[in-house]
């Protein structure tokens, strides 16, 4: 295959034009020791060239596992805030009373429901009627 042939296929497909290219320069460097240096020189510096590798990276399966300990601990985290802001507020932590159904309230467990913690209450509700009493 000559250099233009070489050429065209390198346009349709790179990749086989590289390799094509790569044979037939060491086609040329069995036979030729100016073109074996110059073919080692060119590998030497591609191989400098070229990142140095990275770490092993974490397996797709322990990414998952750390997500998934993560949602789990985040969905503690809001299970929790949710109860504390519906016992603040005397509410279902269920439904808030918006499930006829709840197996908690049936229904009647809105704000005000039963009797508000009084300390969830200072601390999530008593600073929010502050800051509308300033407006």
């Amino acid at each position: 295959m000559d250099m233009t042939q070489i050429l065209q296929l390198m346009q349709l497909d790179p990749a086989a034009g590289r390799q094509m290219m790569a044979e037939t320069l060491r086609t040329q460097a069995s036979s030729n020791p100016q073109m074996a240096a110059m073919l080692e020189m060119i590998s030497q510096q591609q191989q400098a060239a070229l990142p140095a590798p990275e770490p092993p990276s974490r397996s797709r399966a322990q990414r998952v596992r750390e997500a998934i300990r993560e949602m789990r601990e985040e969905l503690v985290e809001l299970h929790q805030r949710n109860e504390d802001l519906a016992d603040a507020l005397g509410a279902c932590s269920v439904c808030w009373g918006r499930v006829r159904h709840c197996d908690e309230c049936r229904g009647r467990g809105r704000p005000g429901w039963r009797t508000p913690d009084p300390e969830l209450f200072d601390e999530f509700v008593a600073p929010v009627i502050t800051k509308r009493g300033e407006e």
